[in-house]
């Protein structure tokens, strides 16, 4: 029983080589959040800006290629009209008209 116990104890230098290796990923916290806040404010708010654009952005560019395949593509019609009002009142008046 002495046995166990002697080896799961460690000896003073283990356990000094332990908590310096522990401590080491706290200093690097620190360090990136230093460098975070080492960017000039016209940089953070320019990337703040882009990050929250990136989603409404990619929405509207799916949906420009979605129209495009499916009207040019597909419906063998003029990339043009794709932006015209009448269109899509023709679309929608054949797809919801009543037989």
């Amino acid at each position: 029983m002495q046995d166990h116990e002697t080896e799961s104890r460690r000896p003073p230098q283990e356990a000094e080589q332990l908590n310096r290796t522990s401590a080491k990923p706290a200093a690097s916290d620190s360090k990136s959040k230093a460098k975070k806040s080492k960017l000039p404010p016209w940089l953070r708010i320019t990337l703040r800006i882009l990050r929250f654009l990136i989603v409404p952005v990619a929405c509207v560019i799916a949906l420009y290629v979605g129209l495009y395949v499916g009207y040019v593509t597909l419906g063998d019609q003029s990339a043009g009209d794709i932006w015209k009002l009448e269109t899509w009142k023709h679309v929608y008046d054949l797809v919801f008209a009543k037989e």
